[in-house]
């Protein structure tokens, strides 16, 4: 009975009526028949994507690369084309050096800045080096069939695998290791370096690796049917695509993907958050978030969530933290979400940042936690009145409501802030903690500081006297500053001592809102002004 690597190398190596039959037969005894499964799907992602429509001449991308001057090479069926995030241009548009004219399928760009170009045409193999291409043919040592796979491993030496085995470039010319180095004779679909050096080969007849500065490779896995797609996570832990649920650890057994569903894996790649994405042949491009540990989860992009197509045959994450995906119908960006709304809360009066990253939203009756992405569940605390203003310091937070001011300390306990008798406060507007363990307030429209037992009203200068408030915030130097309705800053020094800001230009714009960046500098927002002091 014909395996699943028997189908697809045929699929591969066929002329091309004869692979469309094989396509078409293989898809249909093997896709399941079944309702689309809109759960577990990638959200945190904006998916760009490109194809004929847009300049790329052929929409099958088998193989992906970005070389150190940022931009993005694409192998097609109808040869090379670099993308700079705008425009399509294939090689010979901008080049006089001839390229083969073939099938690329196959890219690696070396840590030197180099391209290497993998082709279908009786194994020719192109570096691509400061605009000038250097071909290898048979005659330098390489094999004649197709060039599948490139890698490179920590020493500079660069591996392709094929139709005619496995190979090795010294500098000069590729040497190949055959069944005296320990790789059987016949197809090697994939080669990969992991970061300690060892050098695996993915066959047929399993997985064979070449331990560091080994003298020849030995089995890693005798399992057949394999795909032939290797990935590496921040552990160690080894990762191989799979034909039954799309992939699994490289020591597991056929099938023992440790969330298991139904998938032909083909393609690997580790990102930067060490999440492992997995491309499959016809069910979309899958994300296992901390892939190994017990709380992983899996998730899925298909055509029908945006992805222009269900089979993925090429993988790459650029030095931006995009994922790329090469499909049957074109090229698909994911780009991970910088803003991530929250819906459903009420009315928001009022947002803190703590020192561990949990933000806390006040709304007119409550304040609610939001932590991204974190296990811990989020707190809810009701308030006795409306959420005016809110501050974060070192021991918790201050919120101004309508009937007084509040405590929240680190575990989300609420009181009421007794003031030192005789004091008295009503209507706090807004509220700055002063980093010191007191808090600058303003009160009926005065401006106050309390610091332990210490309750004192500053009283304006002139130029602010009638004026309202609109904002207020103390920098990291404790200064309080505070914007007014007719355009004038006022910064209060610690000792209490005050200075009018001059204005910008002709017009004074009102201020809404104040804050400071990792420079110290002060940032002053407002109706049609953003002044930097």
């Amino acid at each position: 009975m014909r395996t699943l690597l028997d189908v697809l190398t045929a699929v591969y190596f066929a002329p091309p009526m004869r692979r469309l039959c094989l396509v078409l037969v293989f898809v249909v005894l093997s896709a399941p028949v079944s309702a689309t499964d809109l759960r577990d799907v990638i959200t945190d992602v904006t998916i760009t994507s490109w194809n004929e429509k847009d300049g790329l001449p052929s929409a099958s991308v088998a193989a992906l690369a970005q070389t150190t001057d940022g931009y993005l090479w694409v192998g097609t069926r109808e040869g090379l084309f670099r993308f700079d995030g705008v425009r399509f241009a294939r090689w010979d548009s901008f080049s006089h050096e001839p390229l083969p004219d073939a099938w690329v399928r196959s890219l690696l760009a070396t840590r030197d800045g180099a391209l290497w170009i993998g082709l279908t045409n009786e194994g020719q193999i192109a570096r691509v080096e400061n605009g000038r291409i250097t071909a290898f043919k048979g005659d330098n040592g390489l094999g004649r069939g197709p060039v599948l796979s490139l890698a490179q491993d920590p020493s500079g030496t660069v591996w392709a695998s094929g139709q005619d085995g496995l190979f090795a470039f010294d500098g000069q010319r590729w040497s190949r290791w055959g069944a005296e180095l320990g790789i059987p004779d016949g197809l090697v679909l994939n080669t990969f370096s992991d970061h300690s050096g060892n050098v695996y080969a993915a066959m047929g007849a399993g997985v064979f690796v070449r331990r560091r500065q080994a003298d020849r490779f030995e089995r890693a896995t005798g399992f057949s049917d394999v795909l032939g797609n290797l990935a590496e996570t921040a552990d160690g832990t080894m990762w191989v695509t799979d034909p039954t649920v799309g992939y699994r650890r490289l020591a597991e057994s056929p099938g023992a993907a440790s969330l298991p569903l139904q998938g032909r894996g083909l393609r690997l790649t580790v990102d930067r958050k060490g999440s492992l994405w997995i491309g499959t042949g016809g069910q979309g491009l899958w994300r296992l978030r901390a892939p190994g540990a017990p709380g992983a989860t899996l998730e899925r992009s298909v055509s029908v969530t945006g992805l222009l197509g269900d089979g993925v045959y090429s993988l790459l994450e650029d030095r931006n933290g995009n994922i790329w995906a090469g499909t049957t119908e074109g090229l698909n960006r994911l780009t991970p979400r910088t803003i991530e709304q929250v819906i459903d809360i009420g009315l928001v009066r009022g947002l803190q940042v703590q020192p561990d990253g949990r933000v806390w939203i006040g709304t007119v009756n409550r304040l609610l936690t939001h932590e991204n992405g974190a296990a811990a569940p989020p707190i809810e605390i009701p308030l006795p009145s409306e959420a005016r203003s809110m501050t974060v310091d070192g021991h918790g937070m201050w919120v101004a409501a309508g009937n007084g001011v509040y405590r929240v300390d680190r575990e989300g306990r609420l009181t009421r802030a007794a003031l030192p008798a005789p004091a008295h406060l009503d209507a706090v507007d807004a509220l700055s903690a002063d980093g010191q363990g007191g808090v600058w307030l303003v009160a009926n429209q005065e401006l106050v500081h309390w610091s332990g037992n210490d309750v004192r009203r500053v009283a304006r200068p002139d130029a602010v006297r009638e004026a309202r408030v609109t904002a207020l915030f103390v920098s990291s130097t404790h200064e309080a500053w505070f914007a007014f309705s007719n355009g004038h800053v006022v910064v209060v020094s610690r000792d209490h001592t005050m200075r009018v800001l001059p204005g910008v230009g002709t017009r004074r714009p009102v201020y809404r809102t104040i804050t400071e960046d990792s420079a110290r500098r002060i940032w002053l927002g407002g109706e049609g002004a953003l002044t930097l002091f």
